[in-house]
């Protein structure tokens, strides 16, 4: 067997083992779901801050966005393609984080959940039913 017949069949079986292990499971699961989602259903514009911290409460993520009303946002799973395990290509690794949402620097609201690539912490911001002035933070988890 000549030499370029060594390099094309080991590159073929490199190409199918690539295949195998990163493409074919995106395909069958879907690509992973955002860190976080927040929506702003209030009718007024609100400052919002995210902090995420670890199981260490080691921040590990602060973000500030400021939302008008009816708008929203979410914070993508940045994807990284390691050979050959297909579950350590999500920068977000599975664990236990704390998401603290504050807005307007006066309201908090924060939840502590395990997370995988798959779960989305989603947050509504709501005017207060029982206050014409304040908002509720409504966390839950997709």
């Amino acid at each position: 067997m000549s030499w370029k017949r060594i390099v094309i069949v080991l590159c073929v079986l490199f190409l199918g083992i690539y295949l195998f292990f990163l493409v074919f499971p995106l395909l069958l699961v879907g690509s992973p779901t955002s860190v976080y989602f927040v929506g702003n259903e209030d009718d007024n514009t609100h400052n919002l801050t995210v902090e995420i911290f670890d199981e260490q409460n080691v921040s590990v993520l602060k973000e500030t966005y400021v939302l008008d009303a009816n708008e929203s946002i979410f914070y993508n799973r940045e994807v990284r393609w390691y050979f050959p395990f297909p579950s350590s290509f999500v920068t977000w690794s599975d664990g236990l984080f704390t998401f603290s949402f504050t807005v307007d620097n006066s309201v908090t609201n924060q939840i502590t959940r395990e997370i995988n690539q798959y779960v989305t912490v989603a947050v509504d911001i709501e005017p207060s039913e029982n206050d014409t002035i304040s908002i509720d933070i409504c966390i839950y988890c997709v």
